[in-house]
């Protein structure tokens, strides 16, 4: 089995070092590291060259003309690499010893599945720990997790992608068709839902990393929020047969303006009441989903208007 490593940059002379360091000295050596740099304005291709002078596993680095953004930039590095399994991985985490060697048993034990997803720590910007892990932050809880062995996958990642790109790994077939459906999602959204149309899915316990918040992220859980307080009664609602009936990239589209349904529900008093109104359809194809969120959405605006009422009553005294 070939090991690649997509690796995607962007100004990360802060912490690539660490990182690519902590890659090539896994207990498990990849066969290679595939990196594709968005037009970096510091010295992080430099560090990187410099670190492929001293190593014996092969460093391949692709610089793109103009800057394509990190979804079309992990599409550009997957693509690039040669392995049977490919492992993503953001510039400024780092890898556990054992991260490799964990996946490659992990996927020896499940040959049904092709995608994995792992939890991780968090770390701040000077690498010390911070209190929650990243499934907690996210709400993948032992109930949800219970849910999603039950196989309401879909239902769960409608809500919110839990699996964070800069744990997962894939192998099969699924690199050559994720791309098309990017458009719709981000990178790693697209490679779960082409995993959950066939059920190749999984996800392990570990924490295979250490996961990095710290202002100049381009993207992750620091930069798109957290979803500390999972709606359970409404990921444990299934959906109806009509959207599991849909095409994939229609699935993806309906997942988008749910998503954004909801976004617009939690940014207004009385956000839920006037999307009702526009979205009427996602009562029809979400049926019992939906209301479990609509009724989690009405008690966040309360909690959310009550906050800012105490916020100003503060200020004022």
């Amino acid at each position: 089995m070939k090991i690649s490593v997509a690796l995607c940059t962007y100004n990360g002379e802060k912490y690539i070092r660490e990182q690519l360091e902590s890659i090539l000295a896994q207990t498990y050596k990849v066969d290679e590291v595939v990196i594709s740099d968005d037009c970096s304005m510091d010295n992080t291709i430099e560090i990187i060259r410099n670190i492929e002078s001293r190593t014996d596993i092969p460093i391949y680095i692709h610089r793109n003309n103009t800057n394509i953004g990190f979804i079309r930039n992990f599409e550009k590095a997957v693509s690039l690499c040669k392995g049977d399994t490919i492992l993503l991985s953001d510039q400024d985490d780092i890898w556990y010893p054992d991260k490799v060697e964990s996946i490659i048993n992990w996927f020896y034990e499940n040959p049904d599945k092709e995608v994995l997803f792992t939890d991780a720590d968090l770390i701040d910007e000077n690498g010390e720990y911070l209190k929650s892990t990243l499934w907690q932050t996210l709400g993948f809880n032992r109930k949800i997790q219970e849910v999603f062995d039950n196989g309401m996958g879909y239902e769960i990642f409608y809500r919110d992608n839990i699996a964070t790109g800069a744990t997962m790994a894939f192998r099969g077939e699924i690199y050559k068709t994720f791309s098309s459906y990017c458009k719709y999602a981000f990178h790693d959204e697209a490679i779960c839902f082409i995993a959950l149309n066939d059920d190749k899915l999984g996800y392990c316990t570990k924490k295979t990393i250490k996961y990095r918040i710290h202002d100049s992220q381009v993207c992750g859980i620091g930069v798109i929020g957290n979803s500390q307080s999972i709606c359970y009664k409404a990921v444990n609602k299934p959906i109806s047969d009509r959207l599991i009936d849909l095409p994939l990239s229609h699935r993806l589209i309906e997942r988008k303006n749910f998503i954004e349904y909801r976004k617009k529900a939690h940014t207004s008093p009385f956000g839920v009441f006037k999307v009702i109104i526009k979205w009427k359809k996602f009562f029809k194809m979400y049926k019992k989903y939906a209301f479990e969120f609509m009724k989690y959405d009405i008690r966040q605006n309360l909690i959310n208007i009550t906050t800012k009422m105490k916020s100003i009553f503060a200020n004022k005294c």
